[in-house]
């Protein structure tokens, strides 16, 4: 079931998807949500894991358009902060979580 705010969500991608820099390429850097630094915020821009791995991570609020935080992930799961919520996503999915910093 999608969010009652998808397209806000929607519009909130479309703009950073259409951010342009001077010579017309994208200006986005896209990364792993593992590469984040502590406290750092970011926005959800893509999931690749398969269906299984998406619906878990949109039951618990991790969903493209969403800001984001990372707690912390020096070593074991990586703790993040969706809304008012901190979970714990395995590295391995978190990898699969691409994201753009704020």
């Amino acid at each position: 079931m999608y969010d009652d705010n998808i397209f806000a969500y929607s519009f909130l991608l479309f703009d950073y998807i259409n951010k342009i820099d001077g010579i017309g390429a994208v200006s986005m850097n896209r990364i792993s949500l593992i590469n984040l630094r502590d406290y750092e915020e970011a926005v959800v821009m893509d999931i690749a894991g398969g269906i299984g791995a998406r619906k878990r991570l949109e039951n618990m609020g991790v969903r493209v358009g969403k800001y984001i935080t990372k707690i912390s992930g020096a070593s074991g799961p990586i703790v993040v902060k969706v809304d008012n919520s901190q979970i714990a996503i395995g590295r391995g999915i978190a990898s699969k979580i691409m994201v753009v910093r704020e």
